[in-house]
Order: structure tokens, then C-alpha cells, then sequence
């Protein structure tokens, strides 16, 4: 059986060591696109919201004018 040495386990140690280091930065750059990916949603939800403001304002004009066009007509 292959002896256990300080030197083998110190190896060992740097190696997982360094895994971890490169799970960390993945982990870290998951949770950067996360917080991209809602920054992205917050904003298509804000256009959404402004699209319905808007035609929201052009219903409420066509309103007003049928209504001007509906007295007109009757007069």
C-alpha cells in the first residue's frame, strides 16, 4: 500500500484547494448572469408597463374623439 506522506497530503490539500477556488468563481459568475437575467426582466416588465401607459393614453383619445365626431354629427 503507497505510504501517506505529509508532502502527499499537502499535494492533495492543493488540489482540492484549487477546485474549490474554481467552484467559487463559478458560483460567483452564476449569481452575476442571475442578477443580469432579473435586471433584463425588471426592464422588458418596465417597457411592458410603458407600452400599456401609452396605449392606455391613445384608447383614451380615440374616445374623446369619437364622442367630439359622435355631437358633431348629431348637430
Amino acid at each position: 500500500m503507497t505510504r501517506v506522506t505529509n508532502e502527499l497530503m499537502y499535494e492533495v490539500l492543493k488540489a482540492v484547494q484549487a477546485r474549490l477556488d474554481s467552484m467559487d468563481r463559478s458560483l460567483k459568475d452564476l449569481a452575476h448572469g442571475q442578477i443580469r437575467l432579473r435586471e433584463d426582466l425588471n426592464n422588458f416588465h418596465r417597457d411592458a408597463i410603458r407600452l400599456e401607459v401609452q396605449v392606455s393614453d391613445v384608447n383614451n383619445r380615440l374616445e374623446r374623439l369619437e364622442k367630439r365626431f359622435e355631437t358633431v354629427w348629431v348637430n
